[in-house]
């Protein structure tokens, strides 16, 4: 064997082996070759721009999860991925790398106005004990409600959709194992679980509960939330649950208990109620301020049209109808036509716009929020003669 073969050898295997150690890099290892530079800088600008512009929060959240799936997309295509759960690994990386820097501006853009109200009714129902849930008090009494416990609780602190549908899905299975554990090997299912999930909830009294279900839905892969979905949707329900929970879903309790508590607990947390309707108020106030600078700079936009219209195109504007031959009827009915429709989108979107207003000023001489809550809850209830009358009729 010469020379010049063996160096070519020993190149090959240098070469086979440089591809081997590649590919069982991490992504954070790999962003850092010259051939991903270009991936690196367009993240860090896309960051950069987000954090600098000037965006509504909601674009924002499209434009991340846009660019989330664009890099994984870039970055399996540079590496040529194949293994499922590398590609994973890497979707997490930069999930959490872009949702952790531009945080702040996420949570705000996935937002849900009531959240609060979720956050009053975990507090107004503190007294319902295990067994009006119909719920195993030796549950309650296991260590791992209290991990469950914490597992809630510590959704709001998480940045990235990955934590927080991990805190989710690790109490929901912690209080499955248990329910499992008590049941002395009888099968357990979801109508087991549900009612042990409610009075978790209500005991763990999670911030921005709504919000941070949002935040998963629209910042989360469909492709791996699906593994996830059973649970997320549990969640879910037991917010829909304590939303519309009346006195007849409750056991061993009276109606005469449950007023008594209701009123009580009212009392306790009327201050956190008056928070909520200021909170809400104040998100009223943006979202009229909101909409009347989007009139002003419609109004302006619409009128410098006009004016461009007027200036460089209607060439019928000034025109000396007696000058006006047949074959210009066509070309006059054209312009016309452009004109008249260029004002008939501007008035739709006006209109749309001063309703909003309309709405919001008219809402100023109505009943504070609170009163709304019972005025849907009212509501709610006539459409369901065999309830008892919600919490809200006693306040």
């Amino acid at each position: 064997m010469d020379t010049n073969t063996s160096l070519l050898d020993a190149t090959n295997n240098l070469t086979q082996l440089s591809d081997e150690i590649k590919g069982k890099q991490t992504f954070t290892q790999k962003i850092r070759l010259p051939e991903s530079l270009n991936l690196k800088n367009s993240i860090f600008q896309f960051i950069r721009k987000m954090q600098l512009g000037n965006l509504e929060e909601r674009d924002i959240v499209m434009k991340t999860q846009q660019k989330i799936l664009q890099v994984e997309r870039e970055f399996q295509s540079l590496f040529d991925e194949t293994d499922s759960q590398i590609i994973q690994e890497n979707y997490e990386v930069i999930e959490r790398i872009l949702t952790k820097a531009l945080y702040a501006q996420l949570l705000k853009g996935c937002r849900v106005k009531y959240d609060r109200k979720i956050e009053f009714y975990c507090r107004l129902y503190d007294f319902i004990q295990p067994i009006q849930f119909q719920v195993d008090k030796a549950i309650v009494n296991h260590q791992n409600f209290q991990k469950a416990k914490q597992q809630i609780q510590n959704i709001d602190a998480c940045q990235t959709p990955k934590d927080k549908i991990n805190c989710i899905v690790n109490a929901c299975k912690l209080m499955s194992s248990t329910l499992a554990s008590q049941s002395k090997n009888n099968p357990t299912g979801i109508d087991d679980l549900l009612p042990v999930m409610l009075y978790l909830v209500i005991q763990s009294l999670p911030a921005r509960p709504l919000t941070n279900i949002q935040y998963i839905q629209e910042l989360r892969s469909d492709k791996y939330l699906l593994s996830e979905e059973y649970y997320l949707t549990l969640y879910s329900s037991v917010m829909e649950l304590i939303e519309n929970l009346q006195f007849s879903d409750l056991k061993e309790i009276t109606e005469k208990q449950y007023n008594e508590q209701i009123k009580a607990n009212y009392k306790k947390y009327a201050e956190f109620l008056d928070a909520v309707d200021k909170e809400e108020e104040e998100i009223k106030k943006q979202e009229i301020f909101k909409t009347v600078s989007q009139l002003q700079s419609q109004l302006k936009d619409f009128n410098e049209r006009l004016k461009i219209l007027e200036q460089n195109k209607l060439k019928f504007a000034s025109f000396p109808y007696q000058q006006m031959t047949l074959g210009d009827l066509q070309e006059f009915y054209n312009e016309y036509h452009i004109i008249h429709k260029h004002i008939l989108d501007s008035q739709l979107e006006l209109q749309k716009n001063l309703k909003f207003v309309n709405k919001f000023i008219v809402s100023k001489t109505n009943p504070n929020g609170i009163q709304k809550i019972q005025q849907e809850d009212n509501s709610r209830q006539s459409q369901n003669n065999s309830k008892q009358q919600g919490l809200l009729s006693f306040f």
